[in-house]
């Protein structure tokens, strides 16, 4: 999971979802996992966390693993190594991984600190927000405001369209941090009203077409009842 506006919440959505054996887990920082997703919590030094996690998997089909860090109300994140041995090791179905932190911003610039993902990822997926759809473009919207800002040639202050969203995107997944042979999705979350599910329509058909790579594009409202808004696909 990298990008911004949705990741906790789909990784959280899709282990819920998962019937099989699942790791919810991180490579950067992350909050504490909530108690009602219901996966045993193996929180250790990087040195201990190994052996704790595969003692874990003996006894349970779901778990959330992180490091122990000094950052108060914050798990520390795992080596990509680690994530891709103990998901081979543990026999997981899935391993579900936080890659990328966008400080609560609802969309991530290019050009910043890149995602921490596992060479052996199988499949990523991109968030960003609809809700950003004509908003200002500032600090409270945007992680890194000032690359989005040259990158589309705005000022901060001006309103964000439809297009300058998937412009943004596409150009933050064209780093050589995205794995060559991981099936990518974009995930326009936040589509909870019309006029935000009309606005992440607009984002999907502009993401197509920006990015031959991009089969299909996902829409959805993370915290909603049904999350699943629609499946726009080229």
């Amino acid at each position: 999971m990298v990008g911004a506006g949705g990741k906790k919440s789909t990784m959280y959505r899709l282990a819920q979802a998962h019937d099989g054996r699942v790791a919810v887990t991180t490579t950067v920082h992350i909050p504490p996992f909530p108690e009602w997703l219901d996966a045993a919590p193996v929180v250790a030094d990087a040195g201990d966390l190994e052996a704790m996690v595969l003692a874990q998997a003996v006894r349970r089909s779901r778990l959330a693993y992180a490091t122990r860090t000094d950052k108060q109300g914050r798990f520390g994140g795992v080596a990509p190594q680690t994530v891709a041995r103990l998901h081979q090791q543990a026999q997981f179905d899935v391993t579900l991984v936080k890659a990328d932190g966008a400080r609560r911003r609802q969309i991530k610039g290019p050009g910043g600190r890149a995602p921490i993902v596992p060479d052996e990822t199988a499949t990523v997926v991109a968030a960003v927000s609809a809700q950003t759809v004509g908003r200002p473009l500032d600090q409270r919207v945007a992680h890194y405001m000032e690359n989005i800002a040259a990158l589309l040639g705005v000022r901060p202050g001006e309103i964000l369209t439809s297009r300058h969203i998937a412009q943004t995107l596409a150009a933050y997944l064209q780093g050589d941090w995205l794995p060559g042979g991981a099936h990518l999705v974009p995930l326009v979350n936040m589509a909870e009203d019309r006029e935000s599910r009309r606005a992440a329509q607009e984002i999907a058909a502009t993401l197509l077409d920006l990015m031959p790579r991009v089969s299909r594009v996902v829409i959805a409202h993370m915290l909603g009842d049904d999350p699943l808004v629609a499946v726009v696909q080229r």
